[in-house]
């Protein structure tokens, strides 16, 4: 069986075909053309079998600014039919054949809103894998809403709509704003709380353009509560054909003594539900001291776990390949801040 890949250089022409494949939001020309700049360019590629296109990938040609590396990097694996998923293997190794071919340092293929397992026997590739949490949206709403098993998830919503919460959809930019000055005072809150210090642009390469650029192209909405005349949460996803990804949410001190986060949860699913999506991401967790905390957050709701494949090679060529052994040592290391050094710097 002979795999061929296409680049393709036409973005319609790469997307006529991609809503055949239940793509990830994130190997959509929205976004990843969002996080495009001067150092990291689009790439659009097809899979090919008998002459026709069975799997698509889109992701980033990064010129890396340290020891002037190359980078390919994708945010999701290909996306192909589940009556072939059998071939990714193939896939696999017809990418990183691409990537030595083209001279690039090191293929990177991160799990984002990839619900599935694959396997690779390509000795270059190291196979990675990552929980998310996933609402099943195609069940009713009865369903949906029994699954909510935690008593004080279901008084919070009471509480906030009790105290006047108001659920709304916008699309001024100017909530964007908002949303980011609500960002940064649900980590003020967490942090004084004695949670872990993070960054909430936590995705690769996303920024506060990336933000704007994908409210503007229509691949993410943006919810919000409002209680009397001030907004106090923001939920910023990603949506496409029928998957929603929750990326950002913010509240503010007066929302979470009133419940608002979680009356906010309960109305972005029972709209994404109206408006006939059939999944909703809720991400994965942190590595860290409030996984925990995460987790059950996020099964509060009723999602359930899926287990997310990705993967990526050392470095391909030299004189990077000396760096391998350094790269190996952080595979195997913990989660900590020497980690995540060793990540910023391969």
């Amino acid at each position: 069986m002979k795999i061929e890949l296409s680049e393709i250089s036409d973005i319609c022409e790469w997307e006529s075909d991609l809503n055949r494949f239940a793509p990830s939001p994130f190997i959509t020309p929205q976004w990843v053309e969002a996080v495009r700049n001067s150092t990291r360019i689009p790439v659009y590629l097809n899979f090919i079998l008998n002459n026709e296109t069975v799997g698509k990938i889109a992701g980033l040609k990064i010129e890396a600014a340290c020891l002037r590396k190359r980078h390919l990097f994708f945010y999701s694996p290909p996306c192909i039919h589940d009556s072939i998923r059998g071939i990714t293997g193939l896939i696999i190794n017809k990418l990183v054949k691409y990537a030595v071919t083209n001279r690039f340092s090191r293929l990177i293929v991160r799990s984002y809103d990839s619900p599935s397992i694959f396997a690779s026997d390509n000795n270059e590739f190291k196979i990675t894998t990552d929980d998310e949490y996933i609402i099943d949206l195609t069940q009713s709403m009865e369903e949906i809403q029994k699954a909510f098993h935690c008593r004080s998830k279901r008084g919070k919503i009471r509480k906030a709509q009790k105290n006047g919460a108001v659920f709304c959809e916008g699309r001024s930019p100017d909530l964007i704003d908002k949303l980011i000055l609500l960002l940064k005072e649900t980590r003020s809150i967490r942090l004084s709380k004695g949670h872990e210090d993070y960054s909430y642009f936590y995705l690769p390469y996303m920024e506060e353009s990336t933000l704007h650029k994908t409210f503007e192209n229509g691949l993410a909405r943006i919810f919000y509560v409002k209680i009397g005349d001030s907004i106090s949460c923001i939920q910023f996803a990603l949506t496409y054909g029928k998957r929603v990804y929750g990326v950002l949410l913010g509240t503010d001190r007066k929302g979470y003594k009133l419940g608002v986060s979680a009356f906010m949860d309960y109305s972005v699913i029972k709209k994404c539900k109206e408006l006939g999506f059939e999944s909703y991401n809720l991400g994965g967790v942190p590595d860290n001291a409030s996984k925990s905390g995460m987790i059950f957050f996020k099964t509060s709701l009723g999602a359930k776990k899926f287990l997310c494949t990705g993967g990526s090679t050392n470095y391909l060529n030299f004189p990077y390949k000396c760096l391998n052994p350094l790269l190996n040592m952080g595979r195997r290391m913990p989660e900590s801040a020497v980690k995540r050094i060793i990540k910023k710097i391969m």
